[in-house]
């Protein structure tokens, strides 16, 4: 029986120091920049400068015209004016300052207000949370709303970001026990995992909305009756317009998926958008109008508390059950049943109030954090028997199924309001399937060997987090394949060899001088196979630089449809045991010399994708590749560059090593 109770605290600060300097020469006299055009200087003949205003008659005019420089309150910064207070300067001053001629140590961060950090519509040169933006621990926990609406004294936002930290709480029984000739293993673990933050309430919709429950009390009260029998009462409402006295109703949402009006359902939500005049437009309590009223009120832009709710904690219930029982006196028959769950990334899982600020201001260009993730979870089944061979040797069979849900995948919001963005979710499915053979044989003659054979089938509709970006950044629905998983090794052999002498009356080795020289002395070697991985082959090649494939060569075949070499490496350990001291106490050196990769295979563990070759990715011998060429100065030179970057030495597994190595077990 045992028990867990965990919660994490985490924060984090950092600063782009070096192009801060760039980001002060910006604000140094961002309120000054423009010119008193209202209050012109006049330059006289005898020198003087007077204003326009105090010229008297019989001043004579140069031809020359001053204008001073005018604070701008709309441009105010916060780090100029306070550099000017430390100078001793009028922080309002309209007096030009160049903070290259300053002593760095006149600045600091607090000098900053959090926005001119935080740069909302630009390069973002802090991040951080639970502290505030120079970098000082938070004594408080601010929710969302402190985010977008919290000021200090002189009325600045101070975006405070609350530590993460999320409670996981875990307990767990299990016995093991027989029951006639079944000898039993079973167990459950109850896991219940709650991120502790809050989450929108619908992640389309950024605002405020109403349901089809709430129609009745609104401006579409009138559209009741239209609505079909098959539509929830908690159904999103989308809207022909927001002059909601003569909008109509044009279709419906639940999650991710979308209804016409008429209730069936749609494969592509821009659907709605169309019939809305080219933007969704989802029935919020604020139309566009009254949201930038509310917005002028607070002084910016900002996500009402009410879209918010906290995170749905989530309890998984894990039960474990493993069984055997004899079949005859030297047959035994096996079987597990498992379910694991697995908590979702810490980094993709925080909630992250940066990237709801870029997407009221239009900036969508990375892929978001979800802070509303749910655990990854795997099912697990396993049957087989053993059965003994000889006295000495046994054989294993077995089959396995693991079947993993709710994997974590880059999924594009599609048609989200007010812009659509790509984030993190819950969407990935993947099954292995395969089985095993094992040959076990005890130690005979010195001699101890294990061989192990898996075949096994691993699909899926993505290997990893990112594996659906280029889909999700290119606006194209949520498509979900069913295919090689990266890790779909198809065959696994493992061989491992142990010839060992052992000490005293078990000694069989050498005597040299009444010495028995081999005691204790062994060579294992270990041989592991791999058939090769799958990759995924290009149609046309393309320069080594290329950042996104996809974007210059299309898949020939499907996504992950090509496969790797086998891979074959040999690992061989030889050590000896000597003891230290009295044979009762335990104590012995172990000196031990390993060598990794026996045979220095090169193992080839990535290819380019148009050649299929770890060696040349067929660029230079393209058209496109002969027509660069024939402007480059010295093609040579350019070949033999371009051939240094191709030969990459991360294409192959790891050379030899040899290790020589001392253990002192006491």
């Amino acid at each position: 029986v045992g028990f867990e109770y965990e919660q994490r605290t985490d924060r984090s600060y950092a600063l782009d120091a070096t192009n801060l300097w760039t980001r002060m020469r910006a604000l140094q006299n961002a309120p000054n920049t423009q010119l008193d055009l209202q209050n012109p200087m006049l330059v006289l003949a005898d020198g003087r400068v007077v204003s326009y205003r105090d010229v008297q008659p019989d001043d004579v005019f140069n031809d020359t015209i001053i204008y001073n420089r005018a604070y701008s309150p709309n441009e105010a910064s916060a780090f100029a004016e306070n550099v000017r207070e430390a100078l001793g300067m009028n922080k309002f001053g309209t007096d030009m300052i160049n903070i290259d001629n300053m002593d760095p140590s006149l600045f600091s961060l607090d000098m900053f207000s959090a926005d001119e950090l935080i740069n909302p519509n630009g390069t973002r040169f802090v991040g951080y949370y639970g502290y505030d933006h120079t970098g000082q621990l938070l004594d408080y926990d601010p929710d969302i709303s402190d985010f977008f609406l919290a000021r200090d004294a002189n009325g600045r936002l101070t975006r405070p970001v609350g530590a993460f930290k999320p409670i996981y709480i875990a307990g767990y029984i299990q016995d093991q026990f027989n029951f006639r000739d079944l000898t039993f293993n079973v167990g459950v673990r109850l896991d219940r995992f709650d991120l502790n933050q809050q989450v929108l309430r619908d992640p389309y919709i950024l605002y405020p909305f109403y349901t089809v429950a709430d129609i009745p009390g609104t401006a579409l009260s009138g559209q009741v009756e239209s609505i079909p029998a098959s539509i929830g009462s908690d159904y999103r409402v989308y809207v022909s317009s927001y002059n909601y006295n003569s909008a109509t109703i044009v279709g419906y949402r639940n999650g991710d998926t979308w209804y016409r009006a008429n209730g069936e359902v749609t494969q592509d939500p821009s659907e709605l958008s169309d019939l809305a005049g080219g933007g969704i437009k989802p029935f919020t309590v604020l139309t566009p109008e009254q949201r930038v009223d509310a917005e002028e009120a607070q002084g910016g832009a900002f996500i009402p508390a009410e879209s918010f709710v906290d995170y749905t904690p989530q309890t998984v219930v894990m039960p474990r059950i493993a069984f055997n029982f004899p079949i005859t006196d030297e047959a035994i028959f096996i079987a597990h049943y498992d379910i694991l769950a697995q908590r979702p990334t810490t980094a993709l899982a925080r909630l992250d109030p940066f990237d709801y600020l870029d997407l009221i201001n239009s900036r969508n260009t990375g892929t978001l954090n979800n802070p509303d993730l749910r655990p990854q979870r795997t099912t697990e089944y396993e049957i087989g028997f053993k059965q003994v061979l000889s006295e000495k040797t046994a054989l294993k069979i077995s089959a396995f199924y693991r079947e993993l849900r709710d994997l974590i995948q880059t999924v594009a919001f599609t048609q989200a309001y007010p812009i659509t963005y790509v984030a993190y979710g819950n969407r990935d499915f993947g099954t292995t399937k395969g089985f095993t053979l094992e040959y076990e044989m005890r130690r005979t003659n010195n001699l101890k060997l294990d061989a192990n054979y898996t075949l096994q089938f691993a699909n899926g509709t993505g290997s990893s987090t990112t594996s659906g970006a280029n889909l999700a950044r290119a606006g194209q629905p949520n498509l979900r394949y069913i295919l090689p998983l990266n890790y779909d090794n198809r065959h696994q052999i493992s061989i491992r060899m142990d010839y060992r002498y052992g000490k005293g009356s078990s000694y069989n080795g050498p005597v040299w001088f009444n010495k028995n020289v081999l005691e204790r002395f062994g060579v294992n070697v270990v041989m592991n196979a791999l058939s090769g991985a799958p990759y995924t082959k290009r149609d046309a090649p393309y320069i080594i630089t290329t950042p996104n494939p996809s974007s210059v060569a299309l898949v020939e075949g499907q996504i992950n449809g090509s496969r790797l070499p086998w891979q074959v490496t040999f690992d061989a350990r030889i050590n000896k045991i000597f003891s230290v001291g009295k044979a009762t106490s335990g104590k012995s050196f172990e000196v031990y010399f390993q060598i990794l990769n026996l045979f220095n295979t090169q193992n080839v563990t990535n290819v380019y994708n148009y050649t299929g070759s770890a060696k040349d990715d067929g660029y230079l011998v393209s058209p496109q590749a002969q027509a660069q060429l024939a402007e480059k100065t010295n093609t040579q030179a350019f070949v033999d560059l371009y051939n240094r970057a191709v030969d990459n030495p991360f294409n192959y597994a790891l050379p030899r090593r040899l290790r020589l190595g001392l253990v002192y077990n006491f």
